[in-house]
């Protein structure tokens, strides 16, 4: 899920809006409208703040912040401490260690889950997103960004770094939004002049730009992105079940036997190989049952694992497709079932048995026999 999608950050957004709240602001003011502030030693080792009395009936919150911390620790942990506050169901007392993200096996995790919300209500208060996107449009530079949050939002290096990958998400989607892609693909019907487009409209690496496409784009489209035939980065639409190359391998430029369409995005020194794997099957009738043409496409091929061991294998892997089929409701018609299996086999490891003459008509006659037709 997105950080925008979170109830947390949607209410310290709420909170700024209410204030009126601008880069730099006075978090301490902004707090003592809510609670009791205190600044003291905690002798205890790890504990940033403590927040008390919340939603206590006929109380005020208190809060308490270790000031023996760095200056931009206390900061975190003061809007922190706010998120307990304003966060509806965070109830009772709270000790707090704000570097708390990955509680053992046995801690309680819903309390760890209200850290890590109250972790978000302040990174999005102390660096709203409103503001990083304003100074991504002044300058998109990753390390200036970095740099400009730390100064001007008064945070540590690391919860700036955290902020802003974080931000990158909502800003892609700005930038690169769903509505365009899918205009731009409906107008040309063709990948690579969707990231061409956008790599000429925006200044993001063409991984970035990959990965933004296969989220929207439809249909079974895999890529690689690389560099001097060293992988930087695969993807595919959320249809596409396909064996992925490695990152940092060397690159495989024939990975699929089988495909509709192939294209090339060269950028610079980074290449963006595109495959489309929808295409129309046209699949011969046959009056042999399945298993006879298996058998004959076995004997032709000659697996280096045997002829059994590979049928084993063969079945193993339809009857986990139908399994799919019968459990989930997906690929519920013939023709989208034997597209699948096609799909499913489209690795070099399996090349001579779908290139063979009798391969679709082997899918055929066995998805038949899952569908009872």
């Amino acid at each position: 899920m997105g950080i925008a999608h979170y109830p947390e950050v949607l209410m310290a957004r709420k909170l700024i809006k209410l204030h009126k709240l601008e880069i730099p602001f006075d978090l301490e003011k902004l707090v003592e409208q809510y609670a009791k502030l205190i600044f003291r030693k905690i002798p205890l080792d790890g504990v940033d703040g403590v927040c008390l009395n919340l939603k206590t009936p006929g109380k005020n919150p208190i809060v308490i912040v270790n000031n023996d911390a760095v200056p931009v620790r206390q900061k975190f942990t003061l809007a922190h401490e706010l998120g307990h506050i304003i966060i509806p169901w965070h109830t009772g007392t709270f000790i707090d260690d704000i570097d708390a993200t990955k509680p053992n096996e046995t801690a309680d995790s819903q309390y760890w889950e209200m850290e890590r919300e109250a972790n978000r209500f302040a990174s999005e208060l102390l660096m709203p997103f409103e503001w990083i996107y304003a100074e991504f449009r002044k300058n998109s530079g990753y390390d200036s960004l970095i740099s400009r949050t730390r100064s001007k939002c008064g945070v540590s290096e690391q919860a700036a770094k955290i902020r802003i990958n974080n931000a990158y998400t909502e800003i892609y989607d700005l930038e690169m939004p769903e509505g365009k892609i899918l205009k731009l693909y409906e107008q040309t019907d063709n990948v690579l002049n969707v990231q061409e487009q956008i790599l000429s409209d925006t200044n993001f690496h063409p991984l970035i730009v990959a990965r933004q496409m296969v989220k929207y784009l439809p249909g079974k489209i895999a890529f690689v992105v690389e560099e001097d035939d060293k992988i930087i980065g695969t993807g595919a639409t959320s249809r596409t079940q396909i064996k992925y190359q490695s990152e940092g391998d060397k690159f495989d430029h024939n990975p699929y036997p089988s495909y509709s369409q192939t294209f090339t995005c060269d950028y610079y020194q980074t290449r963006t190989h595109w495959w489309i794997f929808d295409f129309e099957l046209v699949i011969p009738d046959d009056d042999r049952d399945w298993r006879h043409i298996l058998d004959d496409i076995v004997n032709d091929i000659n697996p280096p694992q045997g002829h059994e061991q590979f049928k084993r294998i063969v079945n193993g892997k339809l009857s986990g497709l139908n399994g799919t089929r019968t459990s989930k409701g997906r690929y519920t018609s013939l023709e989208e079932f034997i597209e699948e299996a096609n799909h499913r086999f489209n690795v070099n490891e399996y090349k001579s048995f779908i290139k063979h003459d009798d391969f679709l008509r082997f899918l055929k006659k066995r998805s038949q026999a899952f569908f009872g037709d």
